[in-house]
C-alpha cells in the first residue's frame, strides 16, 4: 500500500488510523519544515526514530529539552559515542543513566508528544514507505496502540485551550498561598513540580523541567 499526498487532505489522525485498522508495517514520513518519522510494525506504532537520518535524534532532543542530564553527562555519552557502535538507547542503560524502564517511558512520552505535534498540522506532505515484515534498523522498539495515542492526543490538544486561558504566557511565576498542601498529599511528580514552582522558576522553566 503506497500512501503519499498533502496534510490538508488527509490529517495525521486519519493517516494513523489507516495503517493501524489495515495492519500496515513500514516508514511514514512527514514532510514538513523537518521531517517526523512514525515506524510501525502490524499495525502498532514501534519507533519515532530513524536512524538512516543522521541530523536528529527526537531521543535526544527530548532528554536536553527536559533537563534530563548534566553537562557531565553528556560529555560522557558522547565520548562513548564516539568510541563505540552502541546506540544512544545503549548507552543510557549500558552507563547506568536511565533504567529499562525509565527509558521505556521516555520512548512513549517521545512518541506521545510527536502525535500530538503531528495533529496540529495542516501543511505539508506525507508519504508511507510499506515493507515485509517487521521494519529493518530500529533500535529499542516499543509498541503502542495508536488508538490510545490519539485520544490522548485529542485530550491534551483540547487542555491546551483552556491552558492558555488560565495562563496566557509561560513567564508567568508562582508564589507560596495561604492555603497549602501537606508533601505527603502530593504524589511523586506534584511534589518535583511544587519544589520548582517555589523556586523563582517560570512556567516556561518548569515546563522544561518538569
Amino acid at each position: 500500500m503506497a500512501l503519499e499526498g498533502q496534510l490538508s487532505d488527509f490529517n495525521l489522525a486519519e493517516i494513523l488510523q489507516l495503517i493501524s485498522t489495515q495492519q500496515k508495517s513500514g516508514f511514514l514520513n512527514l514532510e514538513t519544515s523537518r521531517t517526523t518519522v512514525f515506524i510501525f510494525d502490524k499495525g502498532m506504532l514501534i519507533s519515532t526514530r530513524d536512524r538512516r537520518d543522521r541530523t536528529r535524534d527526537p531521543l535526544e532532543s527530548f532528554l536536553r529539552a527536559y533537563g534530563f542530564f548534566g553537562e557531565a553527562q553528556w560529555k560522557h555519552i558522547e565520548y562513548v559515542r564516539a568510541n563505540s557502535t552502541l546506540d544512544l538507547t545503549e548507552i543510557l542503560t549500558s552507563e547506568g543513566l536511565l533504567s529499562e524502564g525509565e527509558l521505556d517511558r521516555v520512548l512513549r512520552s517521545i512518541a506521545q508528544e510527536m502525535t500530538v505535534a503531528g495533529m496540529k498540522l495542516r501543511r505539508g506532505r506525507y508519504h508511507f514507505l510499506p515493507t515485509q515484515g517487521t521494519p529493518p534498523g530500529v533500535r529499542r522498539p516499543v509498541r503502542l496502540d495508536v488508538q490510545g495515542l490519539l485520544m490522548e492526543a485529542a485530550r491534551r490538544i483540547d487542555e491546551e485551550e483552556l491552558l492558555r486561558e488560565a495562563l496566557p504566557s509561560q513567564a508567568v511565576t508562582f508564589t507560596q498561598g495561604g492555603k497549602t498542601l501537606p508533601a505527603e498529599a502530593l504524589g511523586e511528580t506534584g511534589q518535583r513540580i511544587l519544589k520548582l514552582a517555589l523556586a523563582d522558576l517560570n512556567l516556561g522553566q518548569i515546563i522544561r523541567q518538569g
